[in-house]
């Protein structure tokens, strides 16, 4: 079984990888500030583009 707990020895380390995610969440005028840009840039004519 040794083979199996060497498989992924960094997987216990959750505090780092939660504050790691917490810092890649946006905020409210982050989000609005993507929504406007792409508004502005976005063909009416053909939006999925």
């Amino acid at each position: 079984m040794d083979g199996v707990q060497n498989v992924n020895p960094g997987f216990g380390s959750t505090s780092s990888k939660a504050a790691n995610f917490q810092q890649k969440i946006l905020g409210k005028e982050d989000f609005l500030r993507l929504l406007i840009t792409q508004l502005n840039y976005q063909d009416p004519l053909n939006p999925i583009q």
